[in-house]
């Protein structure tokens, strides 16, 4: 559909790719996801892992401007951060199969029966989840459900000592870092995307053996004995964070931009075989179809609101102004909240 809107208006197709595509829906959709790739002008990925796997499967140099976080938002000031005496341990529950979820109900089983004195919190963003029992009473469970909201996110991670995080592929992996920026020692799988800064037993233990959750237990119990180990490698891991702030890249986001915008980079113009133009033909839109979509897009705009059909601008205006005291009272609330909490991060 975007293939056809661009040859319709003359305009540069960019692929903003955050993550190895072809494994999403349990690989179901690889000739889609491949045709997709070969049919666009530019491809942007956020880093040198997605960027070395479409040279090698493309033969086509991507443009790479690499992730970053809110480091001075989420940086714990004290980079000499106490250590608690009950270790807090936080995880991220999703439910898709590729983010591990599985294998964190593993790890949370084997805490409860290999540790001693710690908190497991669970950030659970997952439709279905039940954990096995916990008769282990020195560890405390407490599951945040989600959507948890990016500043009570951060919060977790500023009180916390350990992340850990079993994902099977990440393009990047944004939470390890975040995590790294608020002093927390991360183990996370051997996802690919977070060798981009994570560095195993210098920042972070990285784990091999994925789907074997004993491995990241063993890792967890040499953090939770060696309080030297858990400090040393927490500074490291502030220090790594520190080199990802977003500032920088928002600055190659619009660079990159700007110089196609400026045709000074080459598009790919990816030379297409006849079994590549078969499998295209399978997912390419008809432009009956096309003039389909963009008619029920229409009556669906006037159909919001029918009073205001005969005058476009006049439902324009309504949106607008509807959307406008929503954003400021959203703002308002907000702000008085952090005026009320002292809380002045906002």
């Amino acid at each position: 559909f975007s293939k056809k809107i661009a040859s319709r208006i003359n305009a540069k197709l960019l692929y903003f790719s955050q993550g190895y595509e072809f494994l999403f829906d349990y690989g179901t959709r690889y000739g889609e996801v491949e045709s997709s790739f070969k049919i666009v002008d530019y491809v942007i990925t956020i880093s040198h892992y997605l960027q070395e796997s479409y040279k090698k499967l493309f033969n086509f140099d991507s443009l790479l401007a690499l992730n970053g976080i809110d480091y001075d938002l989420i940086h714990f000031n004290d980079e000499d951060k106490v250590l608690n005496e009950k270790k807090k341990i936080v995880m991220n529950l999703r439910s898709e199969a590729l983010k591990g979820g599985f294998i964190l109900n593993d790890i949370i089983k084997k805490i409860t029966l290999d540790c001693q004195n710690v908190e497991i919190h669970i950030i659970n963003n997952s439709l279905k989840y039940d954990f096995g029992v916990n008769n282990n009473p020195t560890v405390d469970l407490v599951v945040h459900n989600g959507p948890v909201d990016r500043i009570n996110i951060y919060e977790l991670l500023r009180n916390a000592d350990i992340l850990i995080d079993s994902s099977l592929s990440e393009g990047f992996g944004l939470l390890p870092l975040e995590a790294m920026a608020a002093g927390v020692v991360p183990i996370i799988s051997n996802n690919l995307g977070s060798s981009e800064y994570a560095v195993d037993g210098k920042n972070a233990f990285i784990i091999k053996e994925v789907n074997d959750s004993s491995k990241y237990i063993e890792k967890l119990l040499l953090l939770l004995n060696d309080s030297e180990l858990l400090s040393q490698m927490r500074k490291n891991a502030i220090k790594t964070a520190s080199n990802f702030d977003f500032n920088d890249s928002i600055k190659n986001y619009y660079q990159i931009l700007k110089d196609i915008l400026e045709e000074k980079i080459s598009p790919i113009h990816y030379e297409l075989t006849k079994k590549d133009l078969e499998e295209l033909s399978n997912h390419l839109i008809s432009d009956l179809y096309y003039a389909r979509v963009m008619l029920n897009c229409k009556n669906d705009y006037f159909d919001a609101n029918k009073q205001a059909a005969k005058t476009g601008r006049a439902h324009n205006l309504y949106v607008l102004s509807k959307e406008f005291i929503k954003a400021n009272l959203y703002l308002a609330k907000k702000t008085i909240r952090s005026i009320i909490d002292k809380d002045y991060k906002l």
